[in-house]
Order: structure tokens, then C-alpha cells, then sequence
């Protein structure tokens, strides 16, 4: 059900949060946005009244669920002070049917004027219409401060859909103690590092408890999720899933030594088998593996999950994910910002959803939520990214203008990640033959990887 939610705060209160400025990233001032160049709001500068103001409204998730929901309404009520010309209201929609629901309000022409949209729903609603290209309404010098890889993942064509907002890569998660025992003090650099590294963990054998120890947990359950963490390790040896022009190449001899990687990390007993991410997590977090692949979103998850939160922080050091290669293997996931096609007030929403962005909305959103990374390169320097407790998400901000987009641009996406899934279930569960599960992948994923 859509809630409608208008925020009125007393002047006082929301002045105080208008006011958190986010501190110079010293890499000059951060670019005007649109409503200061006029570029998104006709003229108007921000605050200037005309009137009424204009009231649009902003669907998403977070106001659907509770270690968000104060974070979003501090955002907008510091925007409705900071803009009196535009009145922005929240619509909740929750995560599991939020694609769903925003289809079917697309098809009823009942859109939003401006919504979240994760980046693994980003190509069913370009594929819909559902949303507008703003290529018009992005001043160049706020264009130029966003990360480039994280805007041409929003491109199509030429056709800019959204902003990258609260965007992440992926790291590698240690746990120093469990190399220590097995006689490393040292992160890896490379994946076959990596790998005797966490051999020689998982010999360690079992805890005081007499859980399993295993040095690698890699997601395999039958989930679309498990083919996308799978895809650092198809490109540390070269595979890929498509090419540039979304054509199907994963049947290749580089994606069957990707698989046989796998395989022989179960086969050893380093990587349990059927783990999900939220499992990998609590493992990791009691000491259980030494290594998994997270984003920012999954620190303080990770963290909560452990019965020492003390000793976690001292044992816990994130690193690049490790590759044999020159390329980068890690890849990144954003919550971005859209405009709706449909909208009367294109122009108005934009500018919150740009604003959104903007230091002093990200400083808001980890002053009431947490690890929020900067999709913009004047966010950088926020104080909260080199507080005490919060150094590791440099690591993050490092990796990120770095980090590979998924193969997304096609509608199919999430049913081919869950083809990878199923063949990597195929491979080390059954021990089917690998170049055989490889050459009939690629003949799903033409089926339904649909350009």
C-alpha cells in the first residue's frame, strides 16, 4: 500500500538540520547544484518563493523500513526548508515489491515524479518508460563530480536515467585472527594468494565450539545474487558473461577455469556449500571464515552479528578484492535516483534528487543511518568518513571509481544471474562435467539475457 507522508518540522528543528554542512573535500567547492545554476529549476534559485510551491512526490524504500525511515525524513524535511518553492512527499514502498509495484503504477500512469530505484531494477523500468532522460537538466560541472563509472552505468544510448546515490563496491573482508592462527599476518594481493591463504585456515579444522573453520565463503546458493558475487572470479581469469554489446560469450575456456576454481575450493573444504550472503556474515562475524566479499551496506551488519563487537573491530581489516589480472574484479551496487517520465514536474525533481546527492544530504543520512558512501568526489572529505570507528570506509571510497558495473543494461538480468547460480549448483554439488554445464549456460543465458 503507498503511504503518503508530508514532513512539518518546527523551524527550529529542521533549521538545525538544514544547517549540518559537510566539511571542504579538499579538492575545491563542491559544484553549484542545479537549482543554484538554474539548470533544473528555470531560473528559480533554491529557497527564492513563488508562490505555492510545487509538491512532487519521491517513492522509495527506506521510508519502509525502520534503520531508515529517520534518516529519509531528516533528508527531506531539510530539503523542504532549504526549498520552499518545492514541497516534496514521501511514498513507502517495501523493497521485495517495490520493482512490482512501480510497474504497475507506470502502467496505470500513476507514477511518482521522482523515485529510488536500485541499479539491478534500473533496465525493467528504462525497458518500461518509466523513467525520463535528464541529460538536460545536469549543469556540467555537477556532471563532472559524480564518479564516471557510476554514471554510464545509468546510460543508455546517450540517454541519462538517473544519478548514482548511495553507492558501494564490493571488498574483501579478513579476519586477521583466523590468519594469524594459520600463520599470516598480510592481506592477499592475489586471488591465488587468496586461495592458499585460506587453505591453510581451513586446515585449522574446527573452533573450541566444533564448527567447521572454512577460509573462503563464497555465496552458492540457488539465488540470483550467488551469479553476481561468482563474476570476480569469471573475471580474474578472463571470462565474461557478454560482451560491450550484450552477445553471450561465457563459453569460453577463461569461464571454465572460473568454475573449476570454484570447485576445487569445495572440493578442498575451503568454501562451504548452499551459504547465502546473510549466512557468510554471521560466519564471518564469530570467527567461523576468514574472507568474504561485502559492500559498505554489510559492515555494521556484519559487526552486530558478532558476540564480541570489540574484538571484531581489532580483527576485522577490509582490502581490494585480490586479482591476478591488471583489470579490476570488483563490482558495485547503488541506490540511484530517477525522474519519471510521466511526471508534470520534471524540473522540481530533479533538483531534490540531485540535492539528494549533495554533502550536505549524504552528511544527514549517516548522521541518522550509517555507511553511506559518496556517489560524487566533493563528498569525499565528509568528517564522518575519517572518524574514529568509521576509518574503514576509506577502503570503500577507493575501490568504488574503480569498481565494474554489473551486466545490467539488459532486461534478463536477474535471470541470468540466477542461470550462473544454478550452473555453479550444477558443477559442485553434482560434479557435473564443467565444460559441459558451461556450453549449456550459455544457451540459457542467450535465452534470457534479452537485449
Amino acid at each position: 500500500m503507498k503511504r503518503f507522508t508530508a514532513f512539518f518540522l518546527c523551524a527550529a528543528l529542521v533549521f538545525g538540520l538544514a544547517g549540518c554542512k559537510g566539511t571542504d573535500s579538499g579538492k575545491g567547492a563542491a559544484p553549484a547544484t542545479g537549482a543554484e545554476t538554474g539548470a533544473a529549476s528555470g531560473g528559480t534559485e533554491a529557497g527564492e518563493s513563488q508562490g505555492e510551491p510545487v509538491t512532487i512526490t519521491f517513492m522509495n524504500w527506506g521510508m519502509a523500513e525502520d534503520t531508515t525511515i529517520p534518516a529519509f525524513e531528516a533528508m527531506i524535511a531539510a530539503f523542504n526548508e532549504s526549498h520552499p518553492n518545492i514541497r516534496v512527499e514521501s511514498i513507502a514502498e517495501a523493497y521485495n515489491s517495490y520493482l512490482d509495484q512501480t510497474l504497475i503504477l507506470n502502467a496505470s500512469k500513476e507514477m511518482p515524479d521522482c523515485l529510488q530505484v536500485h541499479n539491478s531494477m534500473f533496465s525493467a523500468m528504462v525497458s518500461a518508460g518509466a523513467l525520463a532522460d535528464i541529460n538536460s537538466l545536469i549543469a556540467d560541472d555537477v556532471r563532472a563530480d559524480f564518479y564516471d563509472n557510476l554514471m554510464d552505468s545509468l546510460n543508455y544510448d546517450g540517454r541519462q536515467f538517473g544519478l548514482p546515490w548511495a553507492p558501494s563496491s564490493e571488498v574483501l573482508y579478513c579476519n586477521m585472527e583466523l590468519l594469524k592462527q594459520a600463520g599470516y599476518d598480510n592481506t592477499p594481493s592475489t586471488m591465488a594468494e587468496m586461495r592458499d591463504m585460506a587453505a591453510a585456515v581451513a586446515a585449522l579444522g574446527t573452533d573450541e565450539n566444533g564448527n567447521t573453520i572454512y577460509g573462503l565463503g563464497l555465496q552458492t546458493k540457488a539465488m540470483d545474487s550467488s551469479g553476481f558475487y561468482f563474476l570476480p572470479y569469471l573475471w580474474n581469469y578472463g571470462g565474461e558473461m557478454c560482451d560491450e554489446q550484450g552477445n553471450i560469450t561465457i563459453n569460453s575456456q577463461e569461464s571454465i577455469d572460473a568454475f573449476n576454481f570454484v570447485k576445487g575450493l569445495v572440493a578442498d573444504g575451503i568454501t562451504p556449500v548452499g551459504q547465502e550472503i546473510k549466512d557468510l556474515r554471521n560466519m564471518f562475524a564469530n570467527n567461523q571464515v576468514a574472507f568474504i566479499v561485502d559492500t559498505a551496506f554489510g559492515y555494521a551488519a556484519v559487526q552486530n552479528m558478532a558476540e564480541d563487537k570489540a574484538a571484531f573491530d581489532i580483527h576485522t581489516q577490509l582490502s581490494a578484492i585480490p586479482s591476478d589480472t591488471d583489470k579490476p574484479v570488483n563490482f558495485f551496487i547503488a541506490h540511484n535516483l530517477a525522474v519519471s517520465e510521466q511526471s508534470e514536474h520534471k524540473e522540481e525533481a530533479y533538483t531534490f534528487i540531485e540535492w539528494l546527492s549533495s554533502a550536505e544530504a549524504v552528511e544527514l543520512y549517516n548522521t541518522y543511518s550509517a555507511n553511506i558512501m559518496p556517489s560524487r568526489t566533493s563528498v569525499e572529505g565528509l568528517a564522518y568518513y575519517s572518524e574514529p570507528g568509521n576509518e574503514y570506509t576509506q577502503v570503500y571510497i577507493e575501490e568504488l571509481p574503480k569498481a565494474r558495473a554489473l551486466p545490467e543494461k539488459y532486461s534478463g538480468f536477474k535471470a541470468s544471474m540466477l542461470d550462473i547460480a544454478n550452473a555453479l549448483q550444477r558443477i559442485i554439488i553434482n560434479n557435473e562435467d564443467t565444460a559441459a554445464v558451461v556450453a549449456d549456460l550459455e544457451t540459457q543465458l542467450k535465452t534470457d539475457y534479452v537485449k
